[in-house]
This record gives C-alpha cells, sequence and structure tokens, in this order.
C-alpha cells in the first residue's frame, strides 16, 4: 500500500533553510492517489418489545391416549381418562394499567368444534386410514361440562410458580342410534387466562 509523506517543515521563505527539527504525518491511503471516494449507503434499523411473563405449558402439544373399547361398552359405561393442563414459571401479569392479576384459568377454544349440547366432534375425516366411528368425546372436570356453553374452568390464585388443571376425557354417545365401531379423534385447543 502506498503511504503519503507529508513533511511539516519551519523554512525561511527568503533564504531557503530548513529548521533542524522536521515532523512527518503518515497516512494511510488504500487507493494511491490520496482521493477519498463515498460509495453506496445504507441503514439499520433495531426493534424490540419487551412483554409481561407468562405461565409456561409443559407439554403444550400432548396426546392423550384413550383405551380401546367394545362398541357394547359404550351402550351402559364409558370409563374416563383423567389428563391435566400443567402451567410453571407463572408470575403476577400486569394489565395496561399496570394491575397486577389475581387469578390464572384455563380457556378451551374448541366452539368450532363442539356440538351444542357440549360433546367434542370426532375428527377423524384428518386421519390418513381408518373408520370414522359416531361416537364423541366429553371433557370434564369434576362433574362438569367444561365445553357446555356457560361453563367455565375454575380459576387458581395466583400465589406460586406452578399450577395443574385436571381434567378427564371419556367416549360420549351420540343420537345417531347403535355404537359404530371406529377411531375417535379431536383436537382441543386452549388458552391461558389471566384475571
Amino acid at each position: 500500500m502506498k503511504k503519503l509523506l507529508v513533511a511539516l517543515s519551519i523554512a525561511s521563505l527568503f533564504t531557503g533553510s530548513t529548521l533542524a527539527n522536521e515532523t512527518e504525518i503518515v497516512a494511510e491511503d488504500p487507493i494511491g492517489n490520496g482521493v477519498v471516494i463515498e460509495g453506496a449507503k445504507g441503514q439499520y434499523s433495531f426493534r424490540g418489545e419487551i412483554v409481561n411473563p407468562t405461565c409456561i405449558i409443559k407439554d403444550a402439544y400432548k396426546k392423550v391416549t384413550l383405551p380401546t373399547v367394545w362398541a357394547n361398552e359404550l351402550e351402559t359405561d364409558s370409563k374416563k381418562t383423567d389428563f391435566s393442563i400443567d402451567l410453571n414459571g407463572c408470575s403476577p401479569f400486569f394489565d395496561e394499567n399496570n394491575l397486577a392479576s389475581k387469578s390464572v384459568s384455563i380457556r378451551f377454544d374448541a366452539a368450532e368444534n363442539t356440538l351444542e349440547n357440549g360433546l367434542l366432534k370426532n375428527q377423524v375425516g384428518t386421519e390418513p386410514t381408518g373408520t370414522e366411528s359416531n361416537v364423541y368425546l366429553k371433557v370434564t372436570q369434576g362433574e362438569l361440562n367444561v365445553l357446555s356453553n356457560g361453563v367455565s374452568v375454575q380459576p387458581k390464585v395466583l400465589d406460586k410458580g406452578e399450577f395443574s388443571f385436571n381434567f378427564s376425557v371419556e367416549y360420549a354417545k351420540g343420537d345417531e342410534g347403535n355404537v359404530r365401531p371406529g377411531i375417535v379423534s379431536a383436537v382441543l385447543p386452549f388458552t391461558v387466562i389471566y384475571k
């Protein structure tokens, strides 16, 4: 890389004499001609967001397996299969007025998948193989059908970091007559709610 040598000398204009001390300034010149040329310009933007800490759902996409049963068993009885929605890392949630929430609960977002009587539709149509049964699913908390209109999940006081909401699911016979053997499959979306 070429360098420009700039010699600063204090000399007499008339005699041409030079002082004993000279100062040299050496500057880098990448091109070699001493000319600085500006090229393309750019601009970066930065954006972030600060949000409230919320509960973490343990195993948010859990698969619950119900037992295989005889079709005639559903005419008289249906055994419940227990499952839970488990939360951890919970802390008070502050709203836009900086007021802390006092409880946490679960809201099921299954309106499109639910019949008027609160039974979860059989969605086996999404299965690659198998024959659809005319049986539905009933989701309960204790004895309450949590998918029925007007029924909500009992909230829990937000006073600790971990919570478990316990539920049960069972086969439920519809009004289509005799139970037809086949696969029963459904999806139950939900949201964690703070109040």
